[in-house]
């Protein structure tokens, strides 16, 4: 598997600029197409969504390595 400048995963190459780890992807898709997929929640329900995620990214990092 071939990894990012910054030896992350997953990232893409958009417009030539290669953007790493997933929730920066996520963050600058959302802002380069105006886009908020989280507007449907309430405060609280995004702190619970970007903690799980988080969570998430951290335990799965080990077992992919």
């Amino acid at each position: 598997m071939e990894l990012s400048a910054k030896g992350k995963m997953p990232w893409i190459t958009y417009n030539n600029n290669d953007i790493s780890d997933s929730q920066i992807c996520i963050e600058f898709l959302m802002k380069e197409f105006n886009k908020d997929l989280s507007n449907h929640l309430i405060l609280s329900q995004r702190a619970i969504a970007r903690a799980f995620l988080k969570m998430t990214e951290e335990s799965l990092r080990w077992l992919i390595f």
